[in-house]
């Protein structure tokens, strides 16, 4: 073995996190699993930062991204009863049980609604970087931006996925030159009992540094898993 991780157990939240150093780099890599019990805490605040917050808001107009991709589609953590399946690379998956119309309101006959952002690959600009192309799909037209998708039907929301994979150019062997490789990942999987997440780094500088620097993102999520769900994500994510 090239090395020996060194791993945490947090028994509240069911996380552990390892780190090991990449001989073939400066690097060191990380992987992360937690597993959140909400325990009547609603799915929906998180939903609402991923959606509003962790995604540009011009995802959701059909753009070209560079140098992300959404997750896999058969990589899926949480099997939710009435959640549609991805058909594609997904950024963004939000499932929740709405009324269509003020009619539908009325007569009280509320019927799922969901919502998918997908990522399809769209071309190489040049040798170092991917782009994709983002695309929504939902189940039935919304008179609200889709981004808002959470935040209007808080209560009736029962499934969550969000997640991407960060690419940078790498040279796998002297002898060739750099190309984009995937380099980080991240997953989130919720229902309305838990929520899963998962994040693989291969850009750790320092132990103790966090993953997907420049972006914000694992600080907006322990902001609000702190003091949303009692989680302190970042203690979690440094502890080995």
């Amino acid at each position: 073995m090239l090395y020996r991780p060194h791993m945490n157990a947090d028994k509240r939240t069911n996380s552990r996190a390892s780190i090991s150093r990449n001989l073939l780099n400066r690097f060191y890599t990380l992987t992360f699993e937690a597993e959140l019990q909400l325990s009547g805490v609603p799915l929906s605040p998180l939903a609402d930062l991923c959606a509003r917050s962790l995604l540009p808001k011009s995802y959701f107009s059909g753009i070209s991204i560079e140098d992300i991709k959404g997750r896999d589609p058969v990589d899926l953590s949480l099997e939710t009863t009435g959640a549609e399946k991805p058909k594609a690379h997904e950024l963004l998956y939000i499932g929740a049980t709405t009324y269509e119309d003020k009619e539908a309101f009325q007569d009280g006959e509320p019927s799922p609604f969901h919502l998918h952002l997908y990522s399809d690959f769209e071309s190489y600009p040049n040798e170092l970087h991917i782009a994709h192309r983002t695309r929504l799909e939902c189940s039935r037209e919304l008179p609200y931006p889709p981004y808002l998708a959470a935040f209007v039907c808080p209560g009736s929301l029962f499934a969550l996925r969000f997640g991407f994979e960060r690419y940078e150019p790498v040279r796998p062997i002297a002898f060739f030159g750099p190309s984009p490789t995937v380099v980080e990942q991240i997953c989130i999987d919720g229902d309305t009992e838990s929520v899963q997440i998962r994040i693989t780094s291969e850009r750790i500088p320092r132990k103790g540094e966090l993953p997907f620097q420049g972006l914000e993102l694992i600080q907006k999520l322990h902001a609000l898993l702190s003091s949303k769900y009692s989680f302190d994500f970042i203690k979690s994510l440094t502890t080995y």
